[in-house]
């Protein structure tokens, strides 16, 4: 079960899987000098100054299947807690100033995730140790229309890049227990007199 420092983690562990690959695709002339960084909402804002694949989290949302959903207890009081179960919706980008090199970044890139990507707890732990052996998410290829692509585009403060969207799911992060500090209300029966008066 993790925390709130687990989303950023998420983006960490994509983006060393990466930075691995292109350490072993060291001999490939097309990725000299090429990097991975993870892009923030004022680094969109810039032209790209480096040769990089770019990691952009535009959007956290609670994941539809898992609402609802408590994580069995470990402890003697056997009670389970709550779970946040959320996708990070990101995009891969050429971050790039020229065409080939947008296209070379982003086709590269998407090779190495490939139909699904796997990230277990040994790439996640770095950042929250709080992650199990059995905490795992895929990264996926998100469903999205060139319409939802380029109205995305819209809202950001750059033009149109090459970019792929892609989902992170699933992170289970742990809901606050509110029954810790504030006991459940229990029901209070008063008795009534004669004719339904009290």
């Amino acid at each position: 079960m993790a925390n709130y420092s687990a989303i950023y983690g998420l983006l960490s562990a994509l983006e060393n899987h990466l930075r691995r690959c292109l350490d072993d695709a060291s001999g490939d002339t097309l990725l000299d000098g090429a990097g991975v960084v993870i892009l923030g909402s004022d680094d969109i804002k810039g032209e790209p100054g480096t040769h990089s694949v770019g990691i952009y989290l535009h959007r956290i949302s609670i994941d539809p299947h898992g609402r609802g959903r408590y994580i069995p207890s470990t402890s003697a009081t056997g009670i389970a807690k709550p779970e946040l179960p959320v996708n990070l919706h990101i995009l891969i980008i050429g971050w790039a100033s020229s065409a080939i090199g947008e296209v070379d970044l982003l086709a590269w890139a998407m090779q190495q995730i490939g139909g699904g990507l796997e990230l277990d707890s040994a790439s996640l732990v770095e950042r929250d140790s709080s992650w199990g052996e059995n905490n795992v998410v895929q990264v996926i290829p998100e469903d999205m229309s060139s319409e939802d692509l380029m109205r995305l585009w819209e809202n950001l403060p750059r033009n149109y890049m090459l970019s792929s969207p892609y989902i992170i799911k699933t992170a289970r992060l742990e809901a606050p227990d509110w029954s810790e500090n504030h006991p459940r209300i229990g029901s209070i029966v008063m008795p009534m007199g004669e004719g339904g008066s009290s």
